[in-house]
């Protein structure tokens, strides 16, 4: 595996930049959620995973703890990048992840965003993995004693160590949108080419590349599956929803800095956290009958019967403040586009026009 641990890198980087270049949509298409990057992501961290687990019981001591530490840590990144199957089974998470998450979202990573932006996380853990500790594992020596085995088994091969670099610039420069999401799939790719470059059984390079497609293939499967719980009933409520949430919003629930931007496409709640629209939006839902739903958590928080976030594209066309609310809908990810508004199941409110004295106060 030693004389392939670039390949995949060099892949990832290639369609960055190639994307970037000739295809900045596509580019930023691909990184949307529940799309091929992600999915691609949490894959090779999950397979990544799997492999350290599998080496760390092929090894005694403390190099079965160092590897097994690694695998804890792939296996906890693979369950952020998704969620915790937020997404896939549509729950709402618990209170306190809500009312700390800007995404509303069941993962941990965006608690910190009030701290700094989770874009650093990825360059600590690259810099230290990928950097600092195959450095220390080589200058070492004998002089960390015990834990001389745990580094040297759960750094970074010293050969991925200019990937590292690669991905901590790219991300630190963010030179296009969705750089990010790229850059967490070369993370992946670097864990994953280490755990196959350490792979003791020659069934390695078969299994786990194998592991990462099928992991790959059943994310993205997830993506047309809509569980029986996905009635008419929750279809209803949600067009009830979005009504009201935009009707609150063009009654003058929304503020100047809404209206002095071009664009503003954010989750309805981070909206309202960000200051575009008014705190009273928070309690829009509270009026709208749905039987057999009654959670007042989801509602506070502006999600759908799904658990996703109602979402806000406001548009300055020429002066009109154009409004639309809409929910991901059964298959909780999202379908439509500007050029396809009325793409999948995503379910949209009427457009609203933001009146001009509203907009000017």
């Amino acid at each position: 595996m030693r004389s392939s641990r670039h390949a995949l890198p060099a892949v990832i980087v290639a369609l960055y930049a190639g994307l970037a270049f000739l295809s900045p949509e596509r580019l930023h298409a691909l990184a949307e959620e529940d799309g091929w990057i992600e999915w691609l992501t949490f894959a090779l961290f999950g397979a990544a995973s799997a492999g350290f687990f599998s080496e760390a019981r092929a090894h005694k001591g403390a190099a079965a703890w160092g590897l097994a530490g690694v695998a804890l840590l792939c296996f906890a990144v693979a369950g952020e990048e998704i969620s915790w199957g937020q997404r896939i089974f549509g729950f709402v998470p618990s209170e306190p992840l809500l009312s700390s998450n800007i995404q509303q979202e069941a993962n941990f990573h965006n608690l910190l965003h009030a701290l700094f932006r989770p874009k650093w996380l990825v360059v600590g853990l690259l810099s230290a993995w990928g950097g600092a500790g195959p450095l220390l594992a080589r200058v070492s020596g004998r002089r960390l004693g015990r834990l001389e085995p745990a580094l040297q088994a759960a750094a970074s091969p010293a050969a991925l160590a200019p990937w590292s670099a690669l991905a901590c610039a790219l991300i630190i420069v963010d030179p296009v949108p969705s750089t990010a999401e790229y850059v967490e799939l070369l993370a992946g790719a670097l864990f994953f080419a280490a755990c196959l470059q350490r792979a003791q059984a020659p069934r390695a390079s078969f299994v786990l590349p194998g592991l990462a497609a099928a992991l790959t293939a059943g994310g993205l499967a997830t993506t047309a599956w809509s569980p029986a719980a996905n009635t008419e009933a929750k279809r209803s409520c949600a067009d009830r929803e979005v009504a009201a949430l935009a009707d609150a919003v063009a009654s003058r629930a929304f503020t100047r800095r809404l209206t002095k931007k071009t664009l503003v496409h954010k989750r309805a709640f981070r909206a309202v956290r960000e200051g575009y629209l008014d705190e009273a939006v928070a309690g829009a839902l509270t009026g709208v009958e749905c039987p057999g739903d009654d959670d007042p958590t989801r509602r506070r928080y502006l999600l759908d019967p799904w658990g996703q976030a109602y979402w806000i594209r406001y548009e300055d066309d020429r002066g009109a403040g154009n409004l639309v609310v809409y929910s991901f809908g059964p298959n909780r990810r999202r379908d439509s586009s500007p050029e396809n508004p009325y793409g999948g199941d995503d379910l949209r409110s009427p457009q609203r026009v933001l009146d001009a004295p509203a907009r000017r106060r």
